[in-house]
């Protein structure tokens, strides 16, 4: 729990600078000051250090006062330790400032900070920086902020709020019961619903066409797949024309090899023509040159010649050499060109100079020639300008210095004379206003004086007419009698018993009403779905199962469903299985069947039906060698029949017999009939070649048509059948799985519907368990309902209730009658007790008033004589003043002359000072610029002449003339080097013409070799025409398989270019994820729906808890709030008070909103106590409903702060209020009230223990409590003290500069 140790306060309202501490003792801590001195700024300080609200609002006010404390700034600490609902202990520091710059004055708060020491003494802080410092302070503290605010540290001038305005009221109980919080709560679980329903509407709005999109993106993908399959066969398609491509353009390659040799050559003897052609052209372009006369040898030495003299005075390095000296002469004229222009730019510099240094000498004549002029210097000086300048400077500030002493010195003197006479006529004045100030009061006093005894002398005469009317009073009191007013506790509390006895009958007969009423509905509900339950659950269900009951068979039957729906699943994917695996090899059969067409058809292209291609291929091969061998014959015969032409020619003779030609007839012959024999041989060789080509062809179609043969019969007898037979076995199978898939199905419609009938009665099981349970629970409240009221109070005439009648409504009704006409009875009785008492209280009053009166007329007349005593005194004392007063009036107009005159005399004085100075100023700051301009003049001057002496003019003219002679000099030597360089280019032309005439000679000779070389280098142009012939074929085949790659391409493009844009389609935002997000919106909508139920019923189990909390709540404070006020308040007009709310019906939701009023039981009326009560009526109801909160709220936080908890009460309600917190504590420390005073309260005492036994405060377990008492009331303090016997006594006292000071005492004295 949570309990205060100790508040330091330093610097805020009336606390100075001086920090004060206060323990805080349990577990009373009593304060007490008189009005004013500052009592009030514990519970301000208190609620800032845990809450962080100020007082008026504004940090300014909260602060000590700048200029009471005379200072510039002003700290502030408030510092409260505690510990919290953790047993940790905490300290909270919260520091301020307060400052004044100039006018103004500003605040500013530092961070806040708590340190926190734990049980096992490991120490942390928390800082405002981090953390929502004052949320953090409540969690530690255990209470919400309201509470702290309204009831634990309420302020004095809002002490009395349970009794203010209803708006107020109602604001304040909301922010306690925190009403706000959890109706906020409530609008957001509607707020949410409402979205979610939303939410559930745009789904469904945007599931069709999600399905739509999930339809087309199904179609989109089965299409991109059949695209890619066609793209794939075309990739194949290319692949292999491109190799076919390749190897043709490797042949091109292999041509185009043997074409560029024979082209080399071609282009070989092209080119030695083009050289001849050129040659000739060269000999003819030499034409011009004279034709050499000699032999080629003779010119050679000519040539050698002249080349040898070259070699020994070489032309061209003398040319070069040449060259350069002339480049060196045009150097050297060039720089002596710069070096005078050089010169001539230093002598145009010295000229500028000379006329720049004359300038500036005039201008220092002119500026010294003026500072002469205006200062009348003598010309003696003038030959140090400076050293005068400043002698100037120096006299004129001491001539300043010494005018201004002079003058300061008569100043200070006038000042003095000022002060003087100032300090004189204020003390004149100081004085008059005292003496005038003591006059008015004296005249006042003295008027009051004189009043008063006016009054005293009038009391004499109202003595005797007060002691008749008190004698007439008392006589009246005396005939009321006592002993009935006496009997009004016994009806009371018959009167409460009765009350309480009806409720508890009303309270019956509204629980057997209900009962009926439940009892009808449990028999009509069971009627309806009795029949259904015995069908599904059999005769002997039992009320109050049947939802277990009907849940187990529901989850027996889901079990069976997903049986059923696995197995369906597995035949689904069997079946799938089939169709896919009949469908493959249904292609198959189709493949094979194109391919029997392709061979068939291909077969019918090669042969002719009837032919037996094995007997053909054997015919063939055998011609095939027939021919072969003949072709090897001939060739052989061919080379025999050279050869033999060849020995006849060497021998002379036959080569078979070896005779001798006869005659050279007979050789020719020979030879001619040789001749024609191998001339006669390549035609036949021709021949049986082509028919041998024609055989191997047809040998290869043979073989061809064979092959295709083999595979067409392949096909039909082996592949095709056995692939047929898999398809009719498969197709066997697949009928077998849908006759089973059917029935499933049936099975699964047959459980879903019997599972949807189970489902709809499912709420309705729910509904009739709860019927039941709420009955049966019913019947055990009725029972304790029916024994209570047997046990309550009927009075001797009214029999009490039996159990028996408990339970039969008309009895009850009967016995509330009776009791209802006895309690009018009882009321009627205490009203006329409560008029008698009020009577008696009313004389009792006037009693004491006329008492008052007489005793306040016997005081007054024995103050008249000492009144007339100081009346005259007063007078005597006025006339005294009277006197000063005019003595000092008359010293007042020569002093306040003699002030003005010294004011005047100093205000002369200090202008002309002023004047003075601005006039020297002005003067010295014109010098020190003229000083500044003659030092800068001069220094620029003599840097001129210094930099005019090094320059020496006659040196510069000298080097000039020598520059020119040298310009002279290397001009005429560059004119000699050109006339020998032009020489030498003649020399050189002859040896040129020489060296053109042996050009000529060996073009010739060349021309000669090169005709040679292209006679050599002849070639055939058939061999070329053919090879040309056979590229061309080669890239005609190319060009074909190019156009079918370029075609195939084409295909393919068109087929990339459908799967991009079905690719895009299927990419598209509306196809991407749209399976995925179909299931998603599908799962949202069925959780959303969930969400709405759930959300729907936490609104209705928030809206009841609610009722429920405000209800107990409320029932507990006015169950406390009743037994403090019968125990408190002593009178006889009110029985006690409670916190009346009731629901507010202009709100939007009725149950979320209240309205309170405080309200008076008065002969047992409910009456609203706001302005029907008397001030102290108030003052102790609102003390007591701060009280009865803090019982109900505040269990981590047993503390309550009463700030002048007796103000408007009675000397007896101040005993009272003692009492009270007395039992309070001893309750909250012990758990009993205080002990009884006497033997007499015994019973009273007895009463008391039950009632609290009874009441919801005795079933908590309080350990600590502290209770804070701030009061300006003596009585209440010594009550106190003699009931607690505290440590400390903390009292609060003003000083004498405004400041509070808190001090601890140990006694009461």
């Amino acid at each position: 729990m949570v309990r205060f140790i100790a508040l330091k306060i330093q610097g805020i309202r009336s606390v100075g600078d001086k920090p004060h501490v206060i323990n805080f003792l349990d577990p009373l801590t009593l304060i007490q000051g008189e009005n004013g001195t500052g009592k009030t700024t514990l519970i301000e300080a208190l609620n800032y250090v845990t809450t962080g609200a100020l007082p008026s609002g504004k940090m300014q006010a909260f602060i000590h006062n700048n200029r009471v404390a005379q200072k510039q700034r002003v700290d502030a600490l408030v510092q409260l330790e505690f510990e919290n609902v953790y047993g940790q202990m905490c300290t909270i520091t919260k520091r301020m400032s307060s400052n004044i710059k100039g006018d103004k004055c500003t605040t500013k708060s530092d961070d806040f900070t708590m340190s926190i020491l734990d049980r096992n003494g490991k120490e942390y802080s928390i800082s405002s920086k981090v953390v929502d410092f004052n949320r953090e302070v409540l969690k530690h503290l255990g209470v919400s902020k309201a509470i702290l605010e309204n009831v634990i540290f309420c302020h004095q001038e809002e002490s009395c709020w349970p009794l203010g305005e209803p708006k107020e009221l109602k604001t304040r109980f909301d922010e306690i019961f925190e009403v706000t919080k959890y109706v906020k709560a409530m609008e957001n679980f509607k707020k949410l619903s409402r979205e979610y329903e939303s939410s559930v509407k745009t789904i469904e709005i945007e599931l069709p066409y999600l399905e739509t999109q999930m339809s087309e993106f199904l179609k989109f993908q089965s299409e991109f797949n059949n695209y890619k399959k066609i793209k794939n066969d075309l990739v194949m398609g290319i692949e292999s024309v491109e190799n076919e491509n390749k190897r043709l353009q490797e042949n091109l390659v292999d041509v185009r090899q043997e074409r560029k040799v024979i082209e080399d050559s071609e282009k070989e003897f092209i080119d030695l023509n083009a050289k001849k052609v050129m040659l000739i052209k060269q000999i003819e372009s030499t034409s011009t040159v004279e034709v050499y006369d000699g032999v080629k040898e003779n010119l050679l030495k000519e040539i050698e010649e002249l080349s040898s003299y070259s070699d020994q005075n070489s032309i061209e390095d003398i040319r070069s050499k040449l060259l350069s000296d002339i480049g060196n002469a045009e150097a050297e004229i060039s720089r002596n060109k710069e070096l005078r222009e050089e010169i001539e730019e230093c002598k145009k510099d010295w000229d500028d100079n000379m006329k720049k240094l004359e300038d500036l000498k005039a201008e220092k004549d002119s500026i010294w020639y003026r500072v002469v002029v205006e200062n009348n210097i003598c010309k003696k000086y003038e030959g140090n300008t400076s050293e005068c300048l400043h002698s100037l400077k120096f006299h004129w500030n001491a001539e300043c210095d010494q005018f201004k002493n002079s003058k300061e010195k008569i100043l200070k003197e006038s000042q003095e004379n000022y002060s003087k006479n100032q300090f004189k006529f204020m003390e004149v004045r100081n004085l008059l206003d005292q003496i005038t100030t003591t006059m008015a009061s004296k005249k006042l006093e003295l008027e009051n004086n004189r009043n008063d005894l006016e009054l005293f002398k009038k009391s004499q005469e109202e003595i005797v007419e007060v002691t008749f009317q008190l004698n007439e009073k008392k006589k009246e009191l005396d005939s009321i009698d006592q002993e009935e007013i006496n009997k009004i506790d016994e009806a009371k509390r018959n009167k409460r018993s009765i009350e309480d006895t009806i409720e508890i009958l009303n309270a019956l007969n509204n629980t057997l009403e209900i009962q009926s009423q439940k009892e009808n509905e449990f028999d009509l509900e069971s009627s309806k779905s009795n029949g259904f339950f015995n069908n599904i659950l059999g005769p002997q269900f039992i009320y109050g199962k049947l939802y277990t009951n009907l849940k187990e068979k529901i989850t027996i039957c889901e079990d069976q469903i997903k049986s059923k729906q696995k197995m369906r699943e597995n035949v689904t994917i069997t079946l799938n299985d089939l169709g896919k695996y009949t469908a493959a090899h249904e292609a198959i059969i189709k493949k094979y069947d194109e391919e029997s067409k392709e061979y068939k058809n291909r077969l019918q292209e090669l042969i002719l039906d009837d032919v037996n291609i094995i007997e053909q291929i054997t015919v063939t091969e055998n011609s095939i060698i027939e021919i072969r061998k003949k072709i090897g014959l001939i060739e052989g015969y061919k080379n025999v029949y050279e050869i033999w032409l060849e020995e006849s020619k060497a021998c002379n003779a036959c080569p078979l017999c070896k005779s001798k030609f006869t005659s050279h007839d007979s050789i020719s012959s020979f030879e001619e009939e040789l001749n024609n024999k191998i001339n006669h041989s390549p035609n036949e060789l021709e021949n049986l070649k082509k028919l041998l080509y024609e055989n191997e062809n047809i040998l290869k179609v043979l073989k061809e048509a064979d092959e295709i043969s083999k595979k067409y019969n392949n096909l039909q007898i082996c592949e095709i059948p056995k692939e047929q037979e898999i398809v009719k076995e498969r197709y066997n199978e697949r009928i077998k799985y849908l006759e089973e898939m059917e029935l499933i199905e049936n099975d699964l419609d047959e459980l879903n519907t019997r599972l949807d009938h189970m489902k709809k009665f499912e709420s309705e099981a729910i509904k009739l368990d709860n019927l039941c349970n709420n009955f049966k629970e019913f019947d055990l409240q009725v029972k304790d309902a029916v024994k209570k009221a047997c046990a309550a109070f009927f009075p001797n005439c009214i029999s009490p209730l039996t159990f028996e009648e408990g339970h039969n409504i008309f009895s009850v009704k009967e016995k509330s009658s009776l009791l209802t006409r006895e309690l009018e009875n009882l009321k009627n009785f205490i009203l006329h007790i409560n008029n008698m008492n009020q009577k008696k209280n009313s004389l009792s009053q006037e009693i004491q008033i006329l008492t008052n009166r007489r005793m306040g007329n016997l005081e007054s007349i024995q103050k008249i004589n000492s009144m007339e005593e100081k009346i005259y005194h007063l007078v005597a004392e006025l006339e005294s003043l009277n006197g000063k007063y005019e003595e000092l009036v008359v010293q007042v107009p020569e002093l306040e002359e003699k002030v003005n005159n010294n004011k005047i005399k100093i205000e002369e004085i200090e202008k002309e000072l002023h004047e003075y100075e601005f006039k020297m100023s002005r003067k010295l700051v014109k010098l020190d610029s003229d000083i500044e301009n003659l030092e800068n003049k001069e220094n620029n001057i003599n840097n001129l002449e210094e930099n005019l002496k090094s320059f020496q003019y006659d040196e510069y003219t000298k080097k000039t003339n020598e520059i020119e002679t040298n310009i002279k000099y290397f001009e005429e030597l560059k004119s000699n080097l050109n006339k020998e360089l032009l020489l030498l280019e003649r020399r050189k032309d002859f040896l040129v013409t020489k060296q053109c005439q042996l050009n000529s000679l060996n073009l010739k000779d060349e021309l000669s070799e090169l005709e040679k070389k292209i006679m050599v280098n002849e070639y055939d142009k058939k061999i070329k025409d053919a090879i040309i012939e056979k590229e061309k074929r080669i890239n005609n085949e190319i060009a074909k398989t190019a156009v079918e790659i370029s075609c195939m391409k084409g295909e393919l493009k068109e087929t990339e270019k459908r799967l991009t844009e079905l690719n895009r389609s299927l990419n598209d935002s509306n196809y991407v994820h749209v399976e995925k997000k179909l299931k998603q919106k599908l799962i949202r909508k069925i959780i959303l729906k969930k969400a709405i139920r759930d959300l729907n019923l936490c609104y209705k189990v928030l809206d009841n808890s609610i009722l429920k909390f405000h209800e107990d709540k409320m029932n507990e404070i006015n169950l406390t709030l009743s037994e403090l006020w019968k125990k408190v308040y002593t009178g006889n007009d009110i029985e006690c008070i409670k916190i009346k709310s009731k629901e507010n019906s202009s709100a939007g939701d009725k149950r979320k909103s209240y309205d309170y009023a405080v309200v008076m039981i008065v002969d047992g009326n409910e009456i609203e106590m706001r302005d029907r009560c008397s001030a102290g009526q108030r003052m102790l109801a609102s003390i007591l409903i701060r009280i009865a909160l803090c019982e109900v709220f505040c269990h981590q936080c047993p503390i309550i702060a009463l700030d002048e908890p007796t103000t408007n009460l009675d000397v007896n309600k101040v005993e009272n209020i003692s009492e009270m917190l007395t039992d309070l504590v001893t309750f909250r420390m012990n758990g009993l009230p205080s002990k009884p005073k006497d033997d007499c309260c015994v019973e009273e005492r007895i009463n008391l223990e039950e009632s609290w036994a009874n009441s919801s405060r005795a079933k908590r377990n309080f350990s600590n409590f502290q209770l804070i008492v701030i009061t300006h009331d003596m009585q209440l303090t010594h009550l106190l003290y003699r009931n607690f016997k505290p440590e400390y006594i903390y009292q609060f006292r003003k000083e004498s500069d405004g400041t509070s000071k808190i001090t601890a005492h140990k006694s009461i004295q």
